[in-house]
């Protein structure tokens, strides 16, 4: 039967995929040259067989080689894509590229993406992790910066740039009052409550820190780490969260990290793109710039 009109969606990035192999002459140099996965080039090459119904390789000992049909679409497939990265750039108008993160992320990240890319016009969009990994493939947003590892679409790809490390903070004097203190000690000392606004009420968040929420004293409440902060620093009360995100109040002196003995918590930040809309050098500067800054 007929492939019908509507069901035809070939990925650019799967036409990518096909070239660099046919190129490279086997799944591990094309994994390779764009950073993947030979399994993620594989299922690239099988989505575009099933959408233009042809099998384009023949897998030898030595490799991959292209079938007689393959032979005659790679010049099409290679004008076709030609085509649409010359539409996409749009002459020398600066490239609309949305980056979605925590605004903590968004502050210490967009100005050095916007100083060093200039021909993407960027936007800000601040989410939650877990509204990324909820909006993820819905178009969005072109790249991510999420701590722990977001569950990708079939177009998009992540790399870990870094590690978050995270703390605890207050006003220097409490601070230090508090140097090394026990759990015990910290029980006693109202916290900053994470929460969100939830089915009509707003509800605490877990956080991550070793205190759980319904161990600490509660104390105002915040749905963003910025403000959080920013409280710590107005009162005596305590804020956990990224060292990233309080990097200017250190440095101002408004707040202090307090180390507790036994505690240390990190996670992994990943940055994700579509690939279907980022390149491959793109890419790979955004994975520099964001490596250089969580070193």
């Amino acid at each position: 039967m007929p492939r019908r009109a509507r069901d035809f969606d070939v990925r650019l990035s799967d036409v990518n995929v096909f070239l660099a192999v046919r190129s490279h002459g086997s799944v591990t140099a094309a994994a390779r040259l764009l950073d993947s996965s030979p399994s993620h080039v594989s299922k690239a090459i099988d989505r575009l067989e099933r959408q233009l119904a042809t099998k384009l390789l023949t897998r030898t000992g030595r490799g991959v080689t292209l079938t007689p049909a393959a032979l005659k679409l790679a010049p099409l497939l290679t004008d076709a894509a030609d085509a649409l990265r010359k539409a996409r750039k749009r002459g020398d108008e600066p490239r609309d590229v949305t980056v979605a993160a925590p605004s903590y992320l968004l502050n210490a990240y967009v100005p050095l993406l916007a100083e060093a890319m200039a021909a993407m016009r960027l936007r800000a969009l601040q989410l939650s992790p877990p509204a990324i990994a909820a909006s993820m493939g819905s178009g969005e947003f072109e790249v991510a910066f999420s701590p722990g590892s977001p569950r990708l679409p079939p177009a998009w790809s992540s790399s870990i740039v870094g590690e978050l490390g995270i703390g605890l903070f207050a006003q220097p004097a409490l601070a230090k009052k508090l140097q090394k203190p026990t759990e015990e000690a910290l029980r006693k000392q109202p916290f900053i409550t994470p929460v969100q606004y939830k089915n009509g009420k707003w509800e605490p968040v877990d956080d991550g820190c070793p205190l759980p929420v319904g161990e600490r004293l509660a104390g105002h409440e915040a749905p963003a780490i910025g403000l959080a902060l920013e409280i710590a620093a107005h009162t005596p009360q305590l804020a956990f969260g990224p060292r990233i995100a309080a990097r200017s109040f250190l440095q101002q002196k408004r707040l202090a990290e307090i180390h507790v003995p036994g505690w240390r918590v990190a996670s992994p930040l990943y940055l994700a793109v579509d690939i279907d809309r980022i390149t491959a050098r793109e890419r790979g500067t955004l994975i520099e710039i964001a490596t250089k800054l969580s070193g």
